[in-house]
């Protein structure tokens, strides 16, 4: 009985402990002040549809796009692949981001189709916080 009671409270004891650890959090890949000057080259992306990629941030430093959605709307993306692989996704001229690490070479994003889905499973994007400050946009985690 008295041995029982000791590994109830040991227990208990790793189990307060254990929720005392900080967890890694996901989504925390931007550093505190990640700002993109939007009005000069070669961040220049003044029309709507137009990107910027920061190359070097986001989860493995596999680079976050930054797109215009018009009248100061701007949303940011990790380009790291939202399925398994986790590696780093290309994107080309017209903004479709795509996974060539993949078995499925048909997984891709764009700007307005930011989620898919795959036999069943939900993929999505990794969006950041943006703020438009002036002629920069400020990237945050949210």
């Amino acid at each position: 009985m008295m041995c029982s009671v000791k590994k109830a409270v040991l227990f208990g004891f790793f189990l307060i402990l254990a929720s005392c650890i900080k967890q890694e959090d996901i989504t925390t890949f931007v550093p505190e002040d990640t700002r993109v000057d939007i009005t000069i080259p070669p961040a220049f992306i003044p029309q709507d549809g137009t990107f910027y990629v920061t190359n070097g941030q986001g989860y493995n430093a596999n680079g976050i796009v930054l797109f215009n959605y018009g009248r100061g709307n701007f949303r940011a993306f990790d380009l790291t692949c939202p399925t398994e692989c986790l590696e780093a996704m290309s994107i080309d001229n017209s903004g479709i981001m795509a996974c060539n690490t993949c078995e499925n070479k048909k997984i891709s994003f764009t700007q307005y189709q930011i989620t898919i889905k795959e036999n069943g499973t939900t993929y999505g994007l990794r969006e950041y916080s943006t703020k438009l400050e002036g002629g920069v946009v400020r990237i945050t985690n949210f």
